[in-house]
């Protein structure tokens, strides 16, 4: 019995055994688990690059929510009535994972992963064996780690795990792999931000596009004419005096003092400009 077997049994849940009938045979040797995998979700490596701004605001609010729980652990009597236990190795694990590490950055790593990714992988650090117990848990990094599927019943024959060059292939006892199940794929999850990239880039670009409107004018605001015949470096440096004084959003509502001979028409918000003021992208987060 591995770890993850014995938390469940700890906890009174277990998983199927495998001596059942593999799918494979079932199905006449076709195994439709192995090949079921068409998931069109971005890569995990997107996935956490859009961890900015509203995105890391919603991650943030999730992953402290599920790192300020506390793992609780029961037991049964023989009668089947449930007693906390508040001293077991299990517990000083789950509380101090690893040296460099605490359960609440454990909790909060996991659900943010999820969020992110989908995935979430716990490397059961001194296990060697399937009835090893870890020594500590480091949580790895979804973007670096990928599922090496088999076909049925072992589903997993293991993970890769690639960081700075290096390769290390990682047996399925060593890795407590939580995921978002994907209907798309059997093998690894999909995450919140997955699921929605394109509302986000597209949100995030409606909002760099507003914020360039007020910062710089993302349209043509106004025409300086004059009376006078002017030559292009006269017309380019009265551009230029006129927008170091004028353009920007600290100068707003600013009074213009222009040249004799010289006037400024302001160009009205078209309706395309207004609707998009009024837009959700528009709006402070």
């Amino acid at each position: 019995m591995n770890f993850l077997d014995k938390i469940l049994d700890t906890i009174g849940l277990s998983r199927k055994g495998q001596n059942n009938i593999p799918l494979a045979s079932a199905l006449g040797g076709f195994d439709s688990f192995y090949i079921w995998q068409g998931s069109k979700k971005i890569s995990a490596d997107k996935a956490m690059g859009l961890n900015t701004g509203w995105v890391y605001a919603c991650v943030r609010a999730i992953a402290e929510e599920i790192a300020n729980t506390e793992f609780k652990l029961f037991e049964l009597d023989k009668d089947g009535n449930q007693q906390e236990v508040y001293n077991h190795e299990l517990l000083d694990l789950l509380g101090g994972v690893n040296s460099f590490q605490t359960g609440f950055e454990l909790k909060y790593l996991t659900a943010a992963h999820l969020e992110l990714t989908g995935n979430a992988y716990w490397f059961l650090d001194g296990v060697e064996k399937e009835t090893d117990k870890p020594t500590a848990i480091y949580i790895l990094n979804p973007k670096y780690v990928r599922v090496i599927p088999d076909k049925t019943p072992n589903f997993i024959s293991g993970y890769e795990y690639r960081v700075g060059g290096e390769i290390k292939i990682l047996k399925p006892f060593q890795i407590i792999h939580l995921r978002y199940p994907d209907p798309n794929d059997p093998f690894e999850g999909i995450g919140t931000v997955q699921a929605i990239e394109k509302w986000i880039n597209a949100d995030n670009l409606a909002s760099e596009i507003n914020l360039q409107y007020f910062k710089n004018g993302a349209r043509l605001s106004g025409i300086l004419k004059s009376e006078s015949t002017l030559t292009r470096e006269q017309l380019e440096f009265l551009k230029k005096s006129f927008e170091s004084i004028y353009k920007g959003v600290e100068n707003s509502y600013q009074v213009a003092a222009l040249p004799k001979g010289t006037e400024y028409q302001p160009l009205s918000d078209s309706p395309k400009d207004m609707d998009f003021l009024q837009s959700p992208a528009s709006h402070a987060r």
